[in-house]
């Protein structure tokens, strides 16, 4: 009976376990997700703005030579 016991505990430890572990890896993978969005918005404002900023008058200067 007292190994039966220890197997039911040992099993319900283990769940209890699992289920940390998955809590953990929603909280981890949230947390990954919402840094990599800061750092694809990081990326657009360091380096598509200025580049789009530095390139709208190259653009307008080709184009109105081109015309």
């Amino acid at each position: 009976q007292t190994s039966i016991g220890i197997t039911l505990s040992s099993w319900s430890l283990a769940i209890l376990c699992l289920r940390e572990l998955k809590n953990h890896v929603s909280v981890i993978s949230q947390r990954t997700r919402s840094i990599q969005q800061k750092l694809i918005k990081n990326f657009i404002i360091q380096t598509v703005f200025p580049v789009a900023l530095l390139g709208s008058p190259l653009i307008i200067f080709i184009g109105s030579v081109a015309y």
